[in-house]
C-alpha cells in the first residue's frame, strides 16, 4: 500500500513511475475514492464542490490521462446510486459520479477499457454507515453484502464487452417506488416489472381513498375519541396528532417543533418523509391517504381540517364526496402530464368548468353589504362592524 493523493496530478504521476519501476507491470485500475458532504443546495459553495469533487472526478481524471496509452485490461470506476437517481443534500457527490459515468464513456468511445458502476449501499462500514446509511434504508435502499458486491464487480470485469456504465443496488420496491415517483412517473425505473408491481400495490392500498377510520383498532379507537366532540375540538386533537406524527418522522423530540400553521416544506419535509407522515397517519386513523397529502395541505392546520371532514362525512354537506371526486381528478391529471395534446383538450375543459363554477357562485351571493372605507366616516364604520359581529350598538370615541 501506497500513501497517494489522486487528486493531486504530480502524485499519482509519480505513483506510477513507481510501479514502473518496482513492477509488476500495470494492468488494471480500480478508483474507489470518495468524500461523503451532506449539504443543502442553496448552501453548495464553489469551494465545497471542488472539495467533494476532487477525489472523485479529479482523482479519476488524473488516472485516465496518465494510463490512456497503456493496454489496460480494466479501469474500473467506483460511482454512486446518486449519479442515478439523485440524493437529497448531495448534489455535489451526485455530480463528481456523474463525471465518472460520462468518463467511462469517453473511454469506450476511445476504445479504451472503462466501466463505471453505480453502487448502492454497501454494507460492512464506510461511507453508508450513519445518518446518511439509516436515511437511505428508510427511501428502501438495502445494505449489499460486501462479499455479494464484490461477486457482481468481478461479473462486470469479466465481460469486457458489457456496457461501460451499470448500476448495483439491492433495493426495497416497495419503499423505493412510491416516492421516487411521488410527484411524477419515472421513465428511468417506471417499466421494470417489480416497479409495476409496488406501483399497483400501492394503487390497490389507495383504491377507496380517504374513507372513514375504521380500517385499523388504532383508526377505530381514534374515531371513538373524536365522537360526540365539537368539530373545533376534533380539529385540535387531529392538529395535534399531525404534529407528533410530523416530529416523530423529522426525528423530534416534541411536537413543539411543528409548528399548526408553518408549511410542511419549511418544516423539512420531502417527498421520502412525506410518505413517511402518511404511512405513520393511515395507522393512526385507519384511513387511506395519498402520499401527496403534505403537498395537497401544505399546513398541519388544513390537513386536520381535512381529515376531519373525511372521517366525519355525515356532519358535512355532502361536499366531502364531491372533494374525494376532485381529489381523484387531481391524480388522474397526472396520469396525462406527457401528453401535450390531451393536456391541452384537458385544460380547455377546467377551464370551462371553473368559469362556470365562478360565475354560478357569483349569481349565488347574497348583495354585498360592504360599505367604501376609504370614505366611511367613523360612525359608519362602527356601525358595520357592530352589524357584522352581532354586537349592540356602540358609539365611536373621539380625541
Amino acid at each position: 500500500m501506497v500513501a497517494c493523493d489522486t487528486a493531486e496530478r504530480q502524485h499519482t504521476a509519480g505513483l506510477i513511475e513507481r510501479i514502473d519501476r518496482t513492477g509488476p507491470a500495470l494492468d488494471a485500475v480500480f478508483h474507489a475514492a470518495g468524500t461523503n458532504q451532506v449539504l443543502p443546495l442553496d448552501e453548495l459553495t464553489l469551494a465545497g464542490l471542488a472539495e467533494v469533487a476532487a477525489a472523485k472526478a479529479a482523482g479519476a481524471a488524473n488516472l485516465h490521462e496518465l494510463t490512456a496509452e497503456r493496454e489496460l485490461t480494466a479501469f474500473v470506476l467506483f460511482s454512486s446510486g446518486a449519479a442515478i437517481w439523485g440524493s437529497g443534500q448531495q448534489a455535489g457527490y451526485a455530480a463528481a459520479n456523474a463525471f465518472l459515468d460520462g468518463l467511462a464513456e469517453h473511454r469506450r468511445g476511445r476504445g479504451l477499457a472503462a466501466a463505471s458502476v453505480s453502487w448502492g449501499l454497501w454494507g460492512g462500514g464506510g461511507m453508508g454507515q450513519g445518518e446518511g446509511g439509516d436515511r437511505l434504508q428508510r427511501l428502501g435502499l438495502r445494505e449489499m453484502a460486501p462479499e455479494r458486491a464484490i461477486e457482481s464487480l468481478a461479473g462486470i470485469v469479466d465481460r469486457p464487452n458489457a456496457t461501460g456504465t451499470l448500476t448495483v443496488a439491492d433495493l426495497d420496491w416497495a419503499r423505493f417506488a412510491p416516492v421516487f415517483t411521488l410527484h411524477r412517473p419515472s421513465a428511468l425505473i417506471g417499466d421494470l416489472p417489480e416497479v409495476r408491481q409496488a406501483l399497483d400495490a400501492d394503487a390497490s392500498a389507495r383504491d377507496g381513498q380517504d374513507g372513514p377510520a375504521h380500517g385499523t383498532a388504532q383508526g377505530g379507537a381514534l374515531g371513538q375519541q373524536l365522537h360526540g366532540l365539537t368539530p373545533a375540538d376534533q380539529e385540535r386533537m387531529l392538529t395535534e396528532l399531525i404534529r407528533a406524527e410530523a416530529a416523530a418522522v423529522l426525528g423530534h423530540s416534541s411536537a413543539d417543533e411543528v409548528e399548526a400553521d408553518r408549511a410542511f416544506k419549511d418544516l423539512g419535509f420531502d417527498s421520502l418523509t412525506a410518505v413517511e407522515l402518511r404511512n405513520r397517519l393511515n395507522t393512526a386513523t385507519g384511513m387511506k391517504l395519498p402520499a401527496t397529502l403534505v403537498f395537497d395541505y401544505p399546513t398541519p392546520e388544513l390537513l386536520a381540517d381535512h381529515v376531519r371532514t373525511v372521517m366525519s362525512p355525515d356532519e358535512g354537506t355532502g361536499s366531502p364526496s364531491i372533494i374525494n371526486e376532485i381529489e381523484q381528478l387531481q391524480s388522474a391529471l397526472s396520469a396525462v402530464a406527457g401528453d401535450c395534446e390531451l393536456r391541452d383538450d384537458v385544460t380547455r375543459l377546467l377551464r370551462g368548468m371553473l368559469s362556470n363554477w365562478i360565475g354560478t357562485q357569483r349569481a349565488d351571493e347574497p348583495a354585498s353589504t360592504d360599505i367604501e372605507f376609504q370614505s366611511a366616516t367613523p360612525d359608519e364604520v362602527f356601525s358595520f362592524l357592530d352589524q357584522e359581529l352581532g354586537l349592540p350598538r356602540s358609539t365611536p370615541q373621539t380625541n
